[in-house]
């Protein structure tokens, strides 16, 4: 047996998010059988993933800031992509990501380049299975390592989420 709706906004609200209207179609008071209700409590715990992108890097800049954590919220990073273009003579031999950890310790994923024609782009993209919480008001910074010829430009993205736990406390 189905459960019962008593609550009349409930009902309503039902109504509104299925499209259900009151004068052309029914809306059964039993449900569980054929309709589960989901009902969103509270949308302020709802995790939106979002994405920043750093300026570009240069041969006469070779670093930028992608993201500065918030000093109220907990970020969590769940990856990011490197895009770097080089000309044929860059001895440019990697290029990383730097950040610290809610430990405060500093933590990088460095990517070791191959060699690039002139005029070749590389794009390296990584999703973390489980998504790195990073230390609040951190600047999160797309970094070149030492090079001594040529020429390169690259971008960094990254994607995470932030959560306030000041959300998640009970009384």
């Amino acid at each position: 047996m189905g459960e019962r709706i008593n609550n009349s906004e409930i009902i309503k609200k039902v109504r509104e998010l299925s499209g259900i209207s009151a004068l052309t179609g029914k809306l059964p008071s039993e449900l569980a059988e054929k309709i589960i209700p989901v009902i969103e409590v509270n949308p302020e715990l709802q995790r939106k993933v979002f994405i920043r992108e750093s300026n570009l890097i240069t041969t006469s800049a070779g670093s930028a800031v992608i993201f500065t954590t918030s000093a109220g919220r907990d970020f969590y990073l769940c990856g990011f992509s490197i895009k770097l273009s080089r000309d044929a003579a860059c001895d440019l031999a990697s290029i990383y990501l730097e950040w610290k950890d809610d430990d405060n310790v500093a933590r990088d994923f460095t990517i070791p380049l191959v060699t690039l024609v002139a005029g070749s782009t590389d794009i390296v993209t990584v999703n973390f299975e489980k998504p790195i919480k990073v230390k609040k008001s951190q600047q999160i910074g797309i970094f070149a390592g030492a090079k001594t010829a040529g020429v390169y430009g690259a971008r960094g993205s990254i994607w995470g989420y932030e959560v306030d736990q000041s959300l998640l406390t009970y009384s």
